[in-house]
Order: structure tokens, then sequence, then C-alpha cells
């Protein structure tokens, strides 16, 4: 099966915010593990848990503060407490003049998750692992995320690759590629 991601892109900001509303909105309830309308560190250890099992690797102290780590980044200026003031975090981080250079620091605290074996890629299996907690099951869904973000074709993600993802994920106003960061984008709200 052949990689279909569509190959536009798009502007990193403009007038029509909704689509990147619904993707922060979406990735946010995601990841609330716990139901109770934050993204707390317990959900982030909580995913960090979930994804050791799935590789059959144990989940030490490095690896939940690796997890504890990504939280603070992405979370740390108050943006866990709803869906609504992460938006607002993430529009303020964008006005700031260097948001994709600090974007890509940010990811690399992502990508450290990822890299479950610390080889410096992010096989599919890595991957799978990553996704699969936040309800991303299906393995077309799976491949359809990873095949997106591997632009090289060389069947592993680079830091490069996935902190680009990424970025693009958070601060494209239109459909991309990149949208599909978290497994193929369907508009459906997945469950855990």
């Amino acid at each position: 099966m052949g990689n279909t991601c569509m190959k536009e892109t798009s502007p990193l900001s403009s007038d029509n915010d909704d689509f990147r509303k619904e993707k922060i909105f979406r990735i946010f309830q995601i990841k609330d593990f716990d139901g109770d309308g934050k993204v707390s560190p317990e959900d982030f250890v909580t995913w960090g848990r979930l994804a050791s099992k799935n590789m059959s690797i144990e989940f030490t102290d490095e690896k939940k503060k690796a997890w504890l780590a990504a939280h603070e980044a992405y979370f740390g200026n108050g943006g866990s407490e709803s869906p609504e003031k992460y938006y607002e975090s993430i529009l303020e981080f964008i006005k700031l003049e260097n948001h994709v250079e600090l974007a890509t620091q940010v990811n690399v605290t992502l990508f450290d998750c990822l890299d479950a074996d610390g080889d410096g890629t992010v096989s599919i299996d890595e991957y799978r692992a990553f996704i699969q907690p936040l309800g991303i099951t299906n393995e077309e869904d799976i491949r359809f995320g990873f095949d997106c973000i591997d632009e090289n074709k060389d069947g592993v993600l680079s830091k490069e690759e996935i902190s680009k993802a990424c970025c693009h994920y958070y601060f494209d106003t239109e459909a991309t590629p990149y949208m599909n960061f978290y497994g193929k984008y369907d508009k459906k709200e997945a469950t855990h």
C-alpha cells in the first residue's frame, strides 16, 4: 500500500483557525487518560506506562522522568487545565517570533519518549506503542500516520521528522499530511 498523504502545504497561521482548534481539542481529550478534563503529569505517566507495556519494556524511573519532562514541555505553561486553555496557550506560543525554533526544542522531549530503545530513530513498533494508548489501534491508521511523518521513506522516523510533523500538527490551520501525526486523522474522537 503506497503513501496517500496529501502533498500540499499550508501556512502556519491564517484567519481560518477552526481546523487547528479541532486538532488541539482532539489530542487534548485523548491524552486525558483519567477523564477529569485535564492533562496532568499522571496522564503522561499512564501514557508512558502503556507505551512501555506495548513495547514489552520496563517503565523505569528514567522513562518516567522523560514522560514527565514531555508533559512539562507541552503543558508547563498552564495549558493542562482544559482544552480551551491549552488552545489559548498554543495561540500565545505561536505569537512568539521564534515559535518554530522553540517548538523544535520542545519536541525533542516527545522524541525521547518515542525512541524507546534509544537508538536515535523511531521504528514503526515504537510509533505503534506510542499511538495505541491514545486509542489509535487500527494498524492501517497507524501505518498511515507513520508513513506521513517518514518523509525520506527510510522506514524509521528521525528526530527532525518527528519535530517537523509535530510542529505542523499543532500550528497548521489547514489539512496537511501532518494532521496524521497521531495516526490517521479521520475527525473521529479516539477513545482509550
